[in-house]
C-alpha cells in the first residue's frame, strides 16, 4: 500500500492516488493506494509526483517487507548493468551465490524509496519487527528491528531521523507510540 498525505501525520490520511479494479490510478480521497505489485508503478507514481513538486508532505510505504520483495526485478536489472552481471539472465538475484544478490536488492529498495524523497519533505516506512538477541558485555540483551533481509533493516534504521515502534494496547485497545529512549 502507498499512503500519499496532504495532512499532518497521523491525523489524517488524505490520499490523492488509489488502485482502482481496472488498473487505473484516479484521484480520490480518504482512501489507501491498494495493490501495488511492481516497482515500474511505484516510479511511474513517483514521476507524476515529481512533475508537481510539494502535494504532498508525506509518503508513507506499508509495508517495507513487500517493497523489498517488489524491488528484486530492479535489483537484478541493476546486477545486469554491472560487468559482473551483464550476461546474467537469472529471475531472482537473491539466488546468486554468496549473497551477492542481496547488496543489489538493497540498492533497489534505496532507489525505490529515493524516488519518493523528491515529491515528499517525510518518508514514512511501514515495516514489520523481529526479536533478535545480542550478547553485550556478557549480557544477553533483546531488542526489536526490522524484519528484513541482511542488513537492509539496519542500514534503513541508521539513515531514519526517527524511529517509531507502534502497537496496540490489549487492555484499552489504543493505538500506543514508543519512540524509545
Amino acid at each position: 500500500q502507498l499512503f500519499l498525505c496532504k495532512n499532518r501525520w497521523p491525523h489524517a490520511w488524505n490520499v490523492r492516488y488509489c488502485r482502482q479494479g481496472s488498473g487505473q490510478r484516479k484521484a480520490s480521497w480518504n482512501k489507501k493506494a491498494q495493490g501495488w505489485r511492481y516497482y515500474k508503478e511505484l516510479f511511474q507514481i513517483a514521476k507524476e509526483l515529481k512533475e508537481n513538486p510539494g502535494q504532498f508532505k508525506f509518503v508513507a510505504i506499508d509495508t517495507v517487507t513487500a517493497l523489498e520483495e517488489m524491488a528484486i526485478p530492479l535489483a537484478g536489472k541493476l546486477y545486469q548493468e554491472t560487468q559482473m552481471g551483464k550476461n546474467w539472465d537469472g529471475d531472482n538475484v537473491l539466488k546468486l551465490p554468496n549473497g551477492t544478490g542481496y547488496y543489489y536488492q538493497r540498492l533497489a529498495v534505496q532507489k525505490i524509496i529515493g524516488w519518493f524523497t523528491q515529491v515528499a519533505e517525510n518518508i514514512i516506512l511501514i515495516g514489520h519487527v523481529k526479536d533478535k538477541s545480542l550478547t553485550e558485555g556478557g549480557t544477553e540483551l533483546s531488542v526489536k528491528t526490522l524484519d528484513l533481509g541482511g542488513k537492509l533493516g539496519n542500514i534503513l534504521s541508521a539513515s531514519s531521523e526517527a524511529i517509531c515502534y507502534l502497537y496496540r494496547d490489549v487492555n484499552t485497545g489504543n493505538l500506543m507510540a514508543n519512540f524509545g529512549d
